[in-house]
């Protein structure tokens, strides 16, 4: 399964990441039901990273996200699998998935919007 997420960010003046955007999911681990989580979803069929990155975003009413031009140079790669694996990869027994992770800057960050 083809994913996007992103994590909001802030800058200060310095350049340095003051804030981060998380949402708390739901998991399927009975020891941990919620985790702090990036934002994003599965990417449609014959949709682009773009358009899925900007789909996904426009969910996202807390501020103002200046969307990468270039998809093709994420931030980051994420594998998840169903089963766990020796390595660097998350494990989600629902799916098999690979996502591409973006760090995106919000200029116009309102106040956190706490949910669980």
């Amino acid at each position: 399964m083809a994913c996007v997420d992103f994590v909001p960010v802030q800058r200060g003046p310095a350049g340095d990441i003051d804030r981060v955007g998380l949402i708390k999911r739901a998991t399927p681990f009975p020891d941990q039901p919620l985790l702090w989580c990036h934002l994003g979803g599965r990417i449609r069929r014959s949709e682009t990273v773009a358009e899925a990155l900007a789909r996904r975003a426009s969910t996202l009413r807390r501020g103002q996200l200046d969307l990468p031009d270039n998809t093709y140079a994420p931030h980051a790669l994420m594998e998840f699998f169903p089963d766990p694996r020796n390595g660097e990869f998350g494990v989600d027994p629902r799916k098999h998935a690979v996502s591409v992770c973006y760090a995106v800057s919000m200029a116009k960050w309102k106040s956190p919007l706490v949910a669980g």
